[in-house]
């Protein structure tokens, strides 16, 4: 896994930015409205990603980071994890605590699957070797 991390610009407010914040607050865009934490991201290894039809190959990623609305309809919104597959305009996921737990412990099983399959792999490419 690859953890992006991204310095500050700003400094933070003490009353209105959390630590984590990673967002310029100072600037007149869209990003200006919630906080976000630095992203996660996992992705295939360079090379591997193949063109889908009439597009060009992209690696699929998958990201998550932390965001808090700041000026959402509640004073106090909820911090949550984003995931999403690295694309801004593309689905994503709001998750809670829970919702995130549940997360971590599919993609462990996912892995452990992986393991498995990738083993099955190996025998495969002995036994093609024979």
């Amino acid at each position: 896994m690859t953890v992006i991390t991204e310095n500050r610009i700003t400094t933070p407010e003490m009353d209105s930015c959390p630590s984590w914040c990673v967002i310029d607050h100072t600037g007149d865009h869209p990003e200006d409205v919630f906080h976000r934490g630095s992203y996660a991201a996992f992705s295939v290894p360079d090379g591997s990603a193949m063109p889908t039809l009439n597009e060009k190959a992209e690696i699929p990623r998958l990201t998550a980071h932390m965001v808090t609305p700041e000026f959402a309809e509640e004073p106090e919104a909820p911090s949550m994890v984003v995931v999403d597959c690295g694309d801004l305009w593309g689905p994503y996921a709001e998750l809670d605590l829970e919702q995130t737990d549940e997360f971590i412990r599919q993609g462990k099983a996912f892995l452990a699957r992986l393991e498995q399959i990738r083993e099955q792999l190996a025998t495969a490419l002995k036994e093609q070797q024979s």
